[in-house]
């Protein structure tokens, strides 16, 4: 027995259903019940649950008993012209004859609507594949609308992860920033340094107070007069300069005679406008072992400049010996908690302080 199948969903064909039309073929291609395009139509013969004809299949009926009724009337006013014994009067040939060309016109209107009808089933036939067509179409475009979600959310992620980026690269050049001005400062530390290494076996000592009115040309100590050298007079003279740089480089000149006498000249500087004027001279009453510095020293550790706190950190040690572990990074609290700690050692030791 030969087996038919379906080009469409490929299940075999029962027997019965291409006797009874209920399977059909179109174009060379053969479709089940289930998938036959004039299912769609209403052209199904089977049982069933359609409850009757669509619009396709009702106009076809209307048509055909429109050439049934067109072409009875057609035969019979042909037989009336041809066969009846007695020749009709030529009154009522001219009416059969109107009435025979009202038929054709009738029956040509009706072979029109026929071929529209048969125009609009071929255009409908297609109309399967054409359903096919698009949903295979809504499907790759909701695959291709999924893979574009998730490349929209993979582009938020990495662009949140580029703005933490931005943010530790911010925090990274302000560091560089901070790092670069201690640098620059550490090299003219060094820079000094090296010059007091090659005059200290050439200057003598310098041994000053504070000078008076009265007495611009020199001051008295415990062991008489002391003469003020040109030299120093204009150091002390630059302190109060309104260029910050030249007070910067008298401040340093000071740091390189080590002569302590000077102190009363750089205690002042402490409240300097300029922020690196007030770094040299905490660094050089460091360097100087000047202990009545130690209580500004200590208010300093609340200034604001990071810098600043570093600076009077590192002379508040090289003064007193002292370390009580403060952090000039760390937060407000834990800084003023460091720095009660320094309060209670210079109460402790007010005679070495003065």
């Amino acid at each position: 027995m030969k087996l038919f199948f379906c080009d469409i969903c490929n299940e075999s064909i029962p027997l019965q259903d291409i006797k009874e039309n209920r399977s059909t073929t179109i174009k060379g291609k053969i479709f089940c019940r289930k998938c036959n395009p004039l299912n769609e139509l209403g052209t199904d013969t089977g049982t069933g649950s359609g409850g009757g004809a669509s619009a396709p299949s009702g106009l076809l009926a209307v048509v055909a008993v429109l050439l049934v009724l067109v072409v009875s009337g057609l035969a019979y006013v042909i037989y009336d012209l041809k066969f009846t014994e007695e020749a009709p009067a030529e009154a009522g040939r001219a009416t059969a004859l109107a009435d025979l060309e009202s038929r054709v016109g009738d029956l040509r209107a009706a072979v029109t609507v026929l071929q529209k009808a048969f125009e609009d089933l071929d255009e409908l036939r297609d109309l399967p594949a054409r359903i096919q067509s698009l949903q295979e179409e809504a499907a790759a475009r909701g695959s291709l609308q999924t893979r574009l979600s998730k490349e929209v959310s993979a582009l938020q992620d990495g662009l949140v992860a580029v703005g933490k980026l931005r943010e530790r690269v911010e925090g990274l050049s302000l560091l560089q920033e901070e790092t670069g001005q201690k640098m620059d400062r550490i090299f003219k530390q060094l820079d000094a340094f090296g010059r007091d290494l090659s005059e200290i076996g050439d200057r003598p000592p310098v041994i000053v107070s504070t000078p008076t009115a009265g007495d611009a040309g020199g001051s008295a100590t415990p062991d008489g007069p002391v003469e003020l050298d040109d030299d120093l007079l204009a150091i002390i003279e630059n302190l109060r300069a309104s260029d910050p740089m030249v007070r910067w480089e008298a401040v340093d000149q000071i740091r390189r005679r080590r002569d302590q006498a000077l102190v009363p000249h750089v205690l002042p500087l402490l409240d300097d406008g300029d922020t690196f004027v007030r770094a040299q001279a905490i660094y050089t009453l460091g360097e100087l072992k000047a202990m009545k510095a130690v209580p500004k020293l200590v208010k300093l550790l609340r200034d604001d400049e990071i810098m600043i706190r570093e600076e009077a950190l590192t002379s508040l040690i090289v003064i007193t010996g002292q370390n009580m572990k403060f952090d000039v990074t760390g937060s407000r609290a834990a800084r003023d908690a460091g720095i009660r700690k320094w309060e209670e050692w210079v109460a402790k030791n007010k005679e070495k302080v003065g």
